[in-house]
């Protein structure tokens, strides 16, 4: 999940350590978002504007951002545990690389059946 920090050269963005306090902020409201299966939680911190191209050609907007999720949480019967934290930060004049690791445990119906599966993910991201 990508969120936009607002800093404009003010002074609080100034170091990397508030840079990525704000930043971490955003995860944790997505996270949270995700956690509970609020949808409204989780796009809140996704900008209007947001697309993503990916490495296939495709482009995903926040429409498509959006349908996924409640897709992918519709066969979630529960989050276990779900965290993401920033590994590290490298500021750029105009953005910022952020480097994440991403654990995440749920209960998931199986697509043959009402058994529940544990299923665990763990993802690292680099993401501007």
């Amino acid at each position: 999940m990508v969120g936009t920090v607002a800093c404009n050269g003010s002074i609080g963005c100034k170091n990397a350590e508030n840079v990525q306090r704000l930043i971490q902020a955003q995860i944790d409201q997505g996270v949270e978002g995700t956690r509970t299966k609020d949808i409204d939680r989780y796009m809140s911190v996704i900008p209007e504007d947001w697309v993503l191209h990916d490495g296939d050609g495709h482009t995903v907007n926040r429409v498509d951002l959006r349908r996924g999720a409640l897709q992918q949480w519709a066969i979630i019967e529960k989050s276990i545990s779900i965290a993401v934290h920033i590994d590290r930060i490298s500021l750029h004049k105009d953005q910022v690389t952020v480097w994440t690791s991403q654990r995440w445990e749920r209960l998931m119906n199986e697509r043959s059946g009402p058994a529940l599966d544990d299923v665990v993910t763990t993802e690292r991201h680099e993401e501007q």
